[in-house]
């Protein structure tokens, strides 16, 4: 089985290869749910301010291909124009 969490806590009994899926599933689901963030209050009014301001604002991050799609439900206030990175 090649799973982030096998690579991330080593061995497993074959025996529970089933848990481990469920886990994982269950893992990313939550990581890919926007409920399970929140976005500060002053973030919208910041970004709104920076943006009309002229300043170019992006996100850089180690996070998934998944993470657009999650700024997009958060609200986050970037437009597709913004640079997003992920790797």
């Amino acid at each position: 089985m090649n799973c982030a969490l096998t690579s991330c806590f080593g061995s497993y009994n074959k025996t529970h290869e089933w848990r481990w899926q469920e886990v994982s599933t269950k893992l990313l689901a939550r990581f890919e749910n926007p409920k399970t963030y929140r976005v500060f209050k002053e973030v919208p009014a910041v970004l709104e301010e920076l943006l009309n301001g002229g300043i170019t604002v992006g996100v850089v991050s180690n996070w998934s291909e998944r993470l657009p799609v999650l700024l997009k439900a958060l609200g986050h206030g970037l437009s597709h124009n913004q640079p997003q990175v992920t790797s």
